[in-house]
């Protein structure tokens, strides 16, 4: 009975050993996707707020450019001043200069009357300004390129970081895996020996230190998780999304 637990122990850990090995030679590389990763990237432009923050920045820019342009129309002006008569003839035009005849016992009020009414039309020009226009459109449209740039520079950044971050995070969860199997392996190697102690047929010393590696790699398992969980968070930061709604 012993012989057949010893040899069912070293079954069960060449096994694992071979399951480890398999996903070893597989390595990290080619568990990264740059199909996905792309679809990662996209997903940060869409949703976090810095880069919508560049997106608006480049419409008050476009808009100043916009802005400059019309200013042009701003040096000239059109200007006119109306004055009608107050004065109304018979014929409801302005009456003005009113002559008065006398002849006799009668006197006899005749008014010149004016067909036009007065209107004044003036065209003023800001040279001084006008010339002033043209560096400011250039300006604005230098600003309008820095929007650009600025942008673009930090596109560039945000995937380098989601890049960094996901490579983080596709190692945390291979050291999560590789811990949970090691868990699991602890497990079955526990139950053999606590089978074989109860039997009296393990030695207590033993069975301590098979009790004792069991809780270490409960507390690497712990420790893989939160590394996991951790990595997961700085990602799902910069996507603005979890990473399980991505596909």
């Amino acid at each position: 009975m012993r012989k057949y637990l010893i040899t069912l122990k070293i079954t069960a850990v060449l096994l694992v050993c071979f399951t480890l090995s398999a996903k070893a030679q597989t390595g990290l590389i080619q568990e990264i996707s740059e199909v996905y990763l792309t679809k990662l990237v996209e997903t940060a432009r869409l949703h976090y707020p810095r880069v919508k923050t560049y997106n608006s920045r480049i419409k008050i820019a476009e808009g100043n450019v916009a802005k400059a342009k019309l200013s042009y129309f701003d040096e000239f002006t059109l200007s006119y001043i109306y004055s009608p008569h107050a004065g109304q003839g018979t014929t409801g035009v302005a009456a003005t200069n009113p002559v008065s005849t006398t002849t006799g016992a009668t006197t006899t009020i005749a008014s010149n009357y004016n067909y036009f009414n007065s209107i004044q039309v003036g065209f003023f020009f800001n040279p001084t300004n006008f010339l002033i226009k043209p560096h400011n459109v250039r300006q604005s449209k230098e600003e309008l390129n820095i929007a650009y740039n600025d942008q673009a520079e930090y596109l560039i950044t945000l995937r380098t970081d989601i890049k960094k971050l996901y490579y983080v995070f596709k190692t945390r969860e291979a050291e999560l895996k590789v811990q949970i199997q090691n868990a699991s392996l602890d497990d079955q190697t526990l139950t053999l020996e606590k089978r074989r102690f109860e039997k009296g047929e393990e030695t207590f010393e033993l069975y301590s230190k098979a009790v004792a590696g069991a809780s270490a790699n409960t507390l690497a398992r712990i420790a893989a998780e939160s590394g996991y969980l951790a990595a997961k968070a700085d990602l799902e930061a910069l996507l603005g999304e979890k990473i399980e709604n991505i596909r």
